[in-house]
């Protein structure tokens, strides 16, 4: 068989395989969505779904570097064409991060609206509450931590409680701030796959990684602090996050000919 052939054929594969990705997130969603509203928000059956949902695609990712190594790349070796295996393989490489990146996207779409759908029905909850006090209306908002907040008629501090719905969300909120910076975490995945994929790894690769590092998780940090006020000092958390990431980075040739350049000092 002709390269020619091989990629018609390696391509068509790869084709298929996308399309029966997108089909199996669009019923993810759709099915998901319809499980949100018939279990009035309850997570834990969304979560079950969503975990054989998840263990498919994944397993439309393997296929692609199964069939790859047992049925194709031999083929292209067998005819010496070895520049159009590299360059088959590269699209397969290509659509195994696509999926992956999209699998990450529908993840968090789907858990993110399911939040929202909680914190609508944990607003009504608050909306019952009353000063302990005098028993005016407290002015408040959904957090998902216990909060203080002063009643606006007779100055009383209240502790507020989250409610059922809102405790509820807990396991999901990270999704909610993922949501929000998902440019920044596409953008962190990319720097780090090109630190990954580099067969000589430069100090430019390391130092886009970890800019890319420190940008999305300040911007997750900062969204998170929004429903949770007991998490608003940034900063340390920031580096304690980043701590691990430098402890890698210190087994990095390029970074250490360099002298360990880090962005946050102190490390």
């Amino acid at each position: 068989m002709s390269a020619d052939a091989l990629d018609t054929r390696w391509d068509g594969f790869l084709a298929k395989s996308r399309e029966r990705f997108d089909e199996l997130m669009r019923e993810s969603k759709a099915g998901c969505a319809a499980l949100l509203e018939q279990t009035g928000g309850d997570p834990t059956p969304l979560s079950n779904a969503w975990t054989g949902m998840r263990t498919r695609a994944l397993g439309l990712q393997s296929k692609i570097s199964d069939t790859w190594g047992e049925q194709v790349q031999d083929k292209y070796h067998d005819i010496e064409a070895y520049d159009r295996a590299d360059q088959a393989w590269a699209r397969a490489e290509a659509l195994i991060d696509a999926i992956e990146i999209e699998l990450q996207k529908t993840e968090i779409e789907i858990f993110a609206d399911a939040l929202r759908s909680l914190l609508r029905m944990a607003a009504d909850e608050l909306a019952a509450l009353r000063c302990s006090q005098c028993g005016a209306t407290l002015e408040t908002r959904v957090v998902l931590q216990a909060t203080d907040v002063s009643c606006h008629h007779c100055g009383a501090l209240n502790t507020i409680e989250p409610g059922p719905r809102a405790r509820m969300g807990v396991a999901m909120s990270h999704y909610l701030w993922a949501e929000a910076c998902w440019d920044l975490w596409l953008a962190k995945h990319h720097a780090e796959r090109a630190v990954r994929d580099a067969r000589t790894v430069s100090l430019a690769q390391l130092q886009a990684w970890e800019r890319a590092e420190i940008d999305y998780w300040t911007a997750w940090l900062s969204e998170q602090a929004k429903l949770m006020p007991h998490t608003a000092d940034i900063d340390k958390e920031l580096r304690g996050r980043m701590h691990l990431f430098y402890v890698h980075f210190e087994r990095e040739k390029a970074w250490i000919q360099a002298g360990s350049p880090r962005l946050i000092k102190g490390l």
